[in-house]
């Protein structure tokens, strides 16, 4: 073969791998939105020492199955939220392995979060609705990460994240006419629709980082592992990195 077909050849394959590369890059560009962080963030966070994570706000945008009631519903809701929140402590403790990447600051353990928030008399979606400045001051920390997740459908497989909810029931309401089990790695659709936003608030209620993926992937792995991957992108964003 002469070279000159050969480099004919490149080139068109070049041109043939352009859009793919395109689309990749636009991809990657549009599933994790670019950081806010304040400008004076190390000044306002020099004291800092502890930081808590707070129950993710779950939003649904999609049909609810008509089998489930409002306490169905609720019960669901507190179940993926506080799933959000446990994910999201573990990916940024994830993220840490390296020295560099290290916290300056202590994440207060999330069962001292719920514990807490339960001994003043919050319950999960209460805190949703409370100002930061207040429930910073009753978790006795400097400042607290905020959640909200939207997406168009209930997780259906709780078994993946350790949680008992009926297992019978769940199948019957979201698997009718299938004979599926909830903790076979099935979800209820192959598509899901997420997105998420992350918002770190000064005590004072300064908002001093934030940061927001979506998601719109064709999921077939556990809830578990799609919770985790979706936060992980916006961990690895966290501040209060050393030698950053």
């Amino acid at each position: 073969m002469k070279r000159s077909d050969i480099h004919l050849r490149k080139e068109s394959l070049f041109r043939q791998l352009v859009p793919v590369i395109l689309l990749l890059i636009i991809g990657l560009l549009s599933s994790c939105a670019p950081d806010f962080i304040a400008d004076n963030f190390d000044k306002k966070t020099l004291k800092h020492s502890e930081v808590a994570i707070l129950p993710f706000e779950m939003v649904y945008t999609g049909k609810m199955p008509r089998k489930l009631t409002e306490e169905d519903i609720a019960k669901l809701s507190e179940l993926e939220s506080e799933a959000f929140m446990i994910s999201f402590y573990n990916q940024v403790h994830r993220t840490t392995r390296r020295k560099r990447r290290k916290l300056k600051i202590r994440l207060q353990p999330h069962n001292r979060t719920i514990e807490k928030l339960l001994a003043n008399d919050i319950s999960i979606q209460d805190s949703w609705k409370m100002d930061s400045e207040e429930l910073a001051k009753v978790l006795e920390v400097d400042a607290v990460v905020r959640g909200r997740i939207e997406k168009n459908q209930i997780m259906s497989d709780y078994a993946s994240l350790g949680v008992d909810v009926g297992v019978s029931i769940l199948e019957e309401i979201f698997f009718p006419n299938r004979n599926i089990g909830i903790g076979g790695g099935r979800t209820l659709a192959r598509n899901k629709e997420v997105r998420a936003s992350y918002s770190l608030i000064d005590y004072d209620g300064e908002l001093l980082w934030a940061n927001s993926s979506y998601s719109d992937s064709d999921w077939t792995r556990q809830s578990d592992e799609m919770v985790d991957q979706l936060n992980l992108r916006s961990a690895r964003r966290f501040p209060y990195r050393k030698g950053s």
